[in-house]
């Protein structure tokens, strides 16, 4: 407890000198992404060998060269991705909604639940800006959207990531208190997303076949779909130009209590692989998805 006591001691210093990089031109920080690539990839390298033991898993059919050329693409992916969420400690609204935007068949989807009174749930992955995606929200829909988070145990980072997601009108809950909320906002329209592809522990996860191999996922996705009848509506940002992404949408059912859990869970996950094998760099490699084996 004390060493992290210190250690958010010294976080605002670090918080500080974000803020104040975070007010520099989007294309300045590009330029400033090399740096923030060069230590991730060489001085000293960040979880290189995770990130090629989980590529080398997930398509066994390709090659060294191959497996190593997404490697490098996901780093650079990665240190452009660090200096966006930087970005939007200062980003307008409209700044953001011009860069970040859902397509027209996406719209469509959304609103023809939201303007009919029907909250929706979006389920979405690591995958190409999820923080832009749910920050710019409210500007594509006009709603604020409620999310959960699992909070940081340096409070310091904790409050930046909260002010970071709260000041374009997102309601952040933690997780452990989710329910309850959802429970609260029941009788108002809502759009519900939902980061689906962390680790969960071993008691609270479905397993699932994802990216050749088997993989724990989180129950409450497809158990809060059924409890409220939320229609579940998968989500993925594609990247465009530099700054610049494109929401696709697509529905996976408007009714989630014909289906069991097990099918929920399985169908939103097979949604996030196919987009996941179309443009692997884009995805959050370095997470440690696979350390719980199934028994």
């Amino acid at each position: 407890m004390k060493k992290l006591r210190i250690i958010e001691i010294f976080s605002y210093p670090l918080v500080g000198l974000i803020y104040t990089i975070s007010w520099l031109p989007l294309a300045l920080l590009y330029k400033l992404s090399w740096l923030v690539f060069l230590l991730l990839y060489y001085i000293p390298g960040y979880r290189k060998n995770v990130v090629y033991r989980n590529l080398a898993n997930a398509f066994p059919e390709k090659s060294p060269v191959e497996l190593l050329s997404i490697r490098r693409k996901f780093y650079r992916h990665l240190s452009c991705l660090i200096v966006e969420v930087i970005k939007l400690l200062s980003f307008s609204t409209k700044e953001l909604s011009r860069r970040c935007v859902y397509t027209p068949e996406a719209k469509e989807l959304i609103n023809s639940y939201l303007q009919n009174k029907r909250s929706v749930m979006i389920v979405m992955g690591h995958y190409g800006n999820w923080e832009w995606s749910g920050t710019s929200f409210y500007s594509n829909f006009g709603i604020y959207p409620v999310t959960a988070y699992r909070p940081f145990k340096n409070r310091v980072i904790d409050s930046v990531m909260k002010r970071l997601r709260k000041r374009f009108g997102v309601k952040v809950h933690p997780r452990n208190d989710f329910s309850r909320q959802m429970f609260l906002l029941r009788n108002q329209t809502n759009a519900v997303i939902l980061i689906a592809d962390q680790t969960p522990s071993k008691s609270n996860a479905h397993w699932i076949r994802f990216l050749n191999q088997d993989t724990p996922v989180y129950k409450g996705t497809s158990r809060l779909s059924r409890m409220f009848n939320y229609p579940l509506i998968f989500c993925c940002p594609r990247r465009g130009k530099k700054g610049y992404y494109e929401i696709y949408a697509e529905l996976i059912t408007s009714t989630p209590k014909k289906y069991d859990e097990q099918t929920l869970s399985s169908l939103h996950t097979q949604m996030l692989e196919k987009e996941i094998k179309r443009a692997p760099e884009y995805w959050l490699w370095s997470h440690k998805r696979w350390k719980h084996k199934r028994l």
